[in-house]
């Protein structure tokens, strides 16, 4: 019974060794680390012809949407393709997309602000320690 505790152990230590020499282990900041944050302001806007509660509900959603892009792009990094064609010298079309793809967690949400314009501004942050120890 002994002898089969100690495989087990020592399988255990294998695999957690194995995954943290790896990079698999999940790392968090140390707690003497002071967070580094990270703050995002996001801008939104309704669409026109919306009555006012349903035009203040969709601006806060795209504000809140545009703050959580801004967060997975300092996260990940933009992928860009672009297009340009170029005749005599002089540009003639120039086709630039970018795309982030990700999940955001621990970005909480700081302030909602509505301004007179109808336009709709949300404050997130996220403690850039906690990405570096995750992405990568």
């Amino acid at each position: 019974m002994k002898s089969k505790m100690l495989k087990i152990l020592g399988l255990g230590i294998c695999l957690a060794s194995l995954m943290f020499f790896s990079g698999c282990a999940y790392n968090v900041a140390p707690d003497n680390v002071a967070p580094d944050w990270y703050n995002v302001t996001g801008t939104g806007v309704a669409s026109e012809g919306m009555n006012p509660a349903q035009a203040r509900l969709m601006a806060k959603q795209a504000a809140l949407r545009d703050a959580q892009r801004q967060i997975l792009e300092t996260a990940k990094g933009v992928a860009i393709n672009s297009h340009t064609t170029v005749e005599n010298f002089m540009t003639q079309n120039d086709y630039i997309r970018s795309r982030v793809d990700g999940i955001i967690r621990m970005s909480p949400v700081l302030d909602t602000r509505y301004n007179n314009d109808g336009t709709c501004e949300v404050d997130m942050r996220i403690d850039l320690n906690q990405i570096r120890n995750v992405v990568r």
